[in-house]
């Protein structure tokens, strides 16, 4: 069973009109854009990181005052790259293993697997770790 899929993720580093970005995705051809949920980390501020798309890799990580990021077919990356370049927005954009769903574990349980995933990233040959833990 699958619990995660890549997907195309532009993760603005400031507030966007939503409305401005569907009209550039329509005339960008851009068949399917979703708005995906950023979650609020400890200190109020949004971390893309521990967003949806739950990579643990520093690299990978953006603070953003965005509320949420944009999601799109793997295949229309380029097309999502130009259309929030012509929109001015400031992000990064690539290819993310999104959760199908997530789960939520005990604070021992998450605990243990946050510190199984640390050990992972530190291996030499590790560049990232994705999960589908529910992050709380």
């Amino acid at each position: 069973m699958r619990s995660l899929y890549v997907q195309a993720v532009f993760l603005p580093q400031q507030s966007f009109d939503k409305d401005a970005v569907l009209e550039q995705a329509l005339n960008a051809d851009i068949s399917d854009i979703q708005f995906v949920p950023n979650t609020l980390s400890d200190d109020g501020r949004i971390s893309a990181c521990f967003s949806l798309m739950l990579s643990l890799t520093n690299a990978f990580c953006v603070e953003t005052a965005a509320s949420e990021m944009i999601v799109t077919d793997i295949a229309e990356l380029g097309l999502l790259q130009d259309a929030t370049s012509q929109l001015e927005l400031v992000g990064s954009s690539q290819l993310a293993y999104l959760p199908l769903d997530t789960i939520s574990l005990s604070e021992e349980d998450a605990k243990k697997n946050w510190d199984l995933i640390e050990g992972f990233e530190e291996l030499d040959d590790v560049d990232v770790v994705y999960h589908n833990i529910k992050l709380e």
